[in-house]
């Protein structure tokens, strides 16, 4: 207690915040007498309601391998408790400690530290050394508290009286219990209302206060206690803890079973099903795509309509299949892709099964209510179901979002939190916002707690809050990108310098060089010329620019003169030696969708200048081009694309098809022909394309393939005769026969 004293007087005498060398000797005076009658009621004080203070102390466990997560601390800064987890108490083998006051001999209120109770191995109350076993025996619905019953009670405690607000003297005081740099301090100080706020929302005042204290007279009558840095207007908040509105144990029971019947008739997982994702060779800006299936949660909305909180890059959507609906009873129902949302990290999907007997999910119509207990689920997919746990939170506030939307500011994390009202409607949700950043085909996944009645509007007018570009697409669509119609090359620190663009583009860290244009492309129809510099894209929707990066991993030519020294199994491993379409600036474009309206800045004849354009999808290339593979000869063959013939400087008259995989072991492997070679002609007859391809070699016999390697051009014979195959084949099985009965 002499610690706890000390750290009395010092916030008794620090509080006032005043210094004799700044006021006269009058003054000075005055304060100081002032001061000495503020010590002594402090004294008094704190004589008296010492024995109702105690520590509460919750011991804690790990479950399944999850870390248990707590209300946290008390910030002195700013009144509020904050969530961490407590991970170090269990490895310090030390409990989480909040402080108790005690109300009743048996009775205990103190912060609700909103610990999942699968977590809790047991709570204890200590006072001066001694410690009484107890459970929380009620949660508090409008304060962040909880009320505890003890085993037995604490020899030496005596609860504090209370009193109603007419019989309160009017010098009042708040008085707080907390832990700081190791210490239990009490701390005093006169009651004072703060600034009057008002909400222009919800149309409610408040005046600000010190949190997590009491309100006490220099008698030690304690009026009130105030759990939020908050207080209303009104004197409704003068009341003694013994009467707030609270849930029992069976009423918090009740309450979570109610919001266990809303998530079990309206949140599923829903398994989306895809194509198998196109191996593509050579890119390396796209990062990791959707294999062929994808969990994730859906809420049913009572329109029989699902939100599928699913972020879906184009590349993935566009080899979407199927969509299954798995409730938690197991009996799983189908859905078919409806839309993919604008703005949101969802896609909305359509029942097609009739007759489902769940009746979906409530969207709130007003804003969550503030410093009240709410029921909320956390719903966490492991592996192809939800795992679920009901528990409850409190929301502290709000904080400003897209839109001046107000998010759910609560305690714990959120990232799988649903929250409901005593209702069984929801009121928020995790959900990420859509947006384009800098790295290729990438997406914010990044959640906040959305208030579900921002999506009402949504439902109602769905054609406007829709990405139409985003959607499933055929398997010979699904590659689709978008195409500016330029090569480029990275800016450099030099580079910028001599064009006189350092400011612009952080002395050459990003901006674009454009080396070539596309005929017919989008950039030749807007001027564009070799020599100027993309600085940075965006679309007329969002306005947020998109800095233009490209990388400098092709600085090197392609070493086509060592191209015969790759053993056979590497083949599939050589990158192409054009530069791919598949780049960043496309991929932007891409992830801005195909049609969008968009504005790049270029810097062009010393002056920058922005240019609008629709995204076009670009023409047939490499990646997606006509192929055909040949068993006989163990290799596949492409079409020669447009950026092919700009990298191989070949007229559109030119014949060939291009070496695109090699089998190794094949016919072709054994001839020499190598990946990315040309074929001209097979016996002196010209190969257009494919179809030529496929017709001339597939006659029996020797075939004269006319190979071109960039300049250089030969002759390569393959024996393409399948009945001597087949005869060898045949020949060499009857000598394995006959071994075989030799040796028997």
């Amino acid at each position: 207690m002499k610690h706890l004293t000390t750290a009395l007087l010092a916030t008794l005498s620090l509080g006032y915040g005043l210094s004799a060398n700044n006021l006269n000797a009058a003054e000075t005076k005055e304060q100081t007498q002032k001061n000495i009658s503020i010590t002594s009621i402090g004294k008094d004080l704190l004589k008296n309601v010492k024995s109702s203070l105690v520590k509460v102390q919750y011991f804690v466990k790990y479950d399944k391998g999850v870390a248990p997560e707590t209300n946290g601390y008390l910030c002195g800064g700013c009144g509020s408790w904050h969530s961490s987890y407590a991970t170090s108490n269990i490895e310090e083998d030390r409990p989480v400690e909040s402080p108790g006051y005690l109300i009743a001999n048996d009775k205990v209120i103190a912060a609700d530290m909103l610990i999942h109770p699968r977590f809790i191995k047991e709570i204890k109350i200590e006072q001066n050394g001694e410690i009484v076993t107890a459970k929380i025996s009620s949660y508090y619905i409008k304060q962040n508290a909880v009320e505890l019953t003890l085993e037995k009670k604490l020899s030496k405690a005596k609860p504090l009286n209370f009193v109603s607000k007419d019989k309160i003297s009017k010098k009042l005081f708040n008085v707080s219990y907390s832990e700081d740099d190791g210490f239990w301090n009490v701390k005093i100080s006169p009651f004072s209302r703060g600034s009057l706020l008002y909400r222009f929302e919800n149309d409610s005042m408040f005046y600000s206060c010190m949190g997590n204290s009491m309100v006490i007279d220099e008698k030690s009558n304690v009026l009130a206690f105030t759990t939020f840095p908050l207080i209303s207007i009104d004197e409704s908040w003068k009341v003694s803890p013994l009467k707030w509105p609270q849930y029992t144990q069976k009423e918090m029971s009740s309450l979570l079973e109610k919001t266990k019947q809303a998530v079990n008739n309206g949140i599923f997982t829903i398994k989306l099903k895809f194509r198998s994702p196109k191996t593509k060779k050579n890119d390396y800006y796209s990062d990791e795509e959707i294999n062929t299936e994808h969990f994730a949660k859906g809420i049913l909305l009572e329109n029989k309509q699902i939100l599928v909180l699913a972020s879906l890059k184009p590349a993935d959507t566009a080899r979407l299949e199927g969509i299954e609906v798995i409730p938690q009873d197991g009996k799983t129902f189908k859905a078919k892709f409806a839309a993919t949302l604008k703005d949101f990290n969802a896609l909305v999907a359509d029942v097609v099964t009739k007759d489902i007997p769940y009746k979906g999910i409530k969207f709130a119509k007003k804003l969550a209510p503030i410093m009240q207990l709410l029921p909320t689920a956390d719903l966490k997919i492991v592996g192809d179901k939800i795992t679920p746990y009901y528990h409850h939170n409190r929301v502290r506030g709000f904080e400003t979002g897209w839109k001046n939307q107000l998010l759910l500011d609560v305690s714990l994390n959120y990232d799988n939190m649903f929250v409901f009202d005593d209702n069984g409607t929801l009121l928020a949700f995790p959900i990420g916002k859509r947006t384009i950043e800098t790295s290729r085909y990438s997406y914010d996944d990044d959640v906040e707690l959305y208030q579900s009645m921002y999506f009402t509007p949504i439902f109602k007018d769905l054609a406007a809050h829709i990405d139409k570009s985003n959607i499933p697409l055929s398997a010979e669509e699904e590659n689709r990108i978008g195409f500016f119609g330029v090569e480029l090359q990275p800016l450099s620190k030099d580079l910028a310098d001599l064009h006189k663009i350092s400011e612009l583009t952080e002395e050459g860290e990003y901006g674009a060089l454009v080396s070539y244009v596309y005929k017919n492309s989008t950039a030749e129809k807007l001027g564009i010329s070799a020599g100027d510099i993309l600085i940075d894209i965006k679309s007329k929707e969002s306005q947020v620019p998109v800095k233009i990066e490209v990388s400098n991993y092709r600085s090197r030519a392609f070493p086509w003169n060592r191209l015969d020294e790759v053993p056979e199994m590497y083949f599939d491993r050589i990158p192409t030696p054009w530069q791919s379409l598949d780049n960043s600036l496309n991929g932007l474009l891409t992830k801005f969708g195909i049609g969008k309206e968009v504005i790049i800045n270029v810097f062009k004849d010393g002056k920058r200048t922005d240019m609008e354009f629709k995204v076009q999808k670009a023409p047939t290339r490499y990646d997606n081009a006509k192929k055909f593979k040949s068993e006989k000869l163990g290799c596949t063959v492409k079409n020669i694309t447009f950026e092919l013939r700009r990298y191989f400087q070949m007229k559109d008259s030119d014949p060939g098809v291009i070496i695109s995989k090699i089998i190794p072991g094949s016919k072709v492997s054994t001839s020499g022909i190598k990946p990315f070679e040309i074929i001209t002609h097979i016996n002196d007859e010209e190969v257009k394309n494919i179809d030529d391809f496929k017709r001339l070699s597939s006659v029996d016999g020797d075939l004269r393939f006319s190979v071109k390697r960039m300049a250089k051009s030969r002759i390569v014979k393959i024996n393409n005769a399948a009945k001597e195959a087949k005869k060898a084949k045949k020949t060499e099985e009857t000598k394995t026969t006959v071994k075989a009965e030799a040796k028997q």
